[in-house]
């Protein structure tokens, strides 16, 4: 089990950023977004504790909320209808949060497959309305490849899309020992 601390060593990219992690991963914890193993207020001098696989969560998170993104969009965003895709995953039956959802999803496959293949990206996609859509995309990496600069899975009618690639982020996690 892991503490706020641990957490936000494990995925700040310098000494100045670990306070902000830091005060993410509380609110954060607040929010629901992280659950709590155990008590939810140890008390004084107790820390609270978290499952190994909530940095992962926690770098997706600090991921989004450099970009702008805010807990209220991760926390309204819906699930993308399921488009003409063959490649695009069937919606998960639970989805208070999708994005928590469908990012506890990708975890789940990249420690199923083998190491970088499928690369599976996650879509946040504004659509002119404002409303926010989210997806994953899984794409093998033999086609991942035969593009030269990669691919950009993104939403077609969307004005905007953010994507990011979390078979990439769950490596370098790994790597630091996440």
């Amino acid at each position: 089990m892991l503490t706020v601390g641990d957490i936000a060593d494990k995925i700040a990219h310098s000494p100045q950023d670990r306070a902000t992690v830091h005060e993410r991963l509380r609110h954060w914890t607040r929010e629901g977004l992280i659950p709590v193993i155990g008590e939810k207020r140890p008390g004084p001098g107790h820390h609270k504790r978290y499952a190994e696989s909530s940095v992962y969560i926690a770098a997706v998170l600090n991921i989004l909320a450099n970009r702008g993104v805010t807990v209220g969009q991760v926390t309204r965003a819906r699930l993308e209808p399921p488009g003409d895709s063959a490649r695009r995953r069937p919606r998960p039956r639970e989805h208070q949060d999708p994005v928590i959802t469908l990012a506890n999803q990708a975890l789940t496959t990249w420690q199923q497959a083998p190491f970088d293949d499928p690369v599976v990206f996650l879509i946040l996609a504004t659509n002119p309305d404002g409303r926010t859509w989210v997806y994953l995309e899984e794409i093998k990496k033999t086609l991942f490849e035969e593009h030269s600069g990669g691919i950009a899975p993104i939403h077609a009618k969307a004005d905007s899309s953010l994507v990011i690639n979390l078979t990439k982020v769950f490596i370098n996690l790994s790597k630091e020992g996440g």
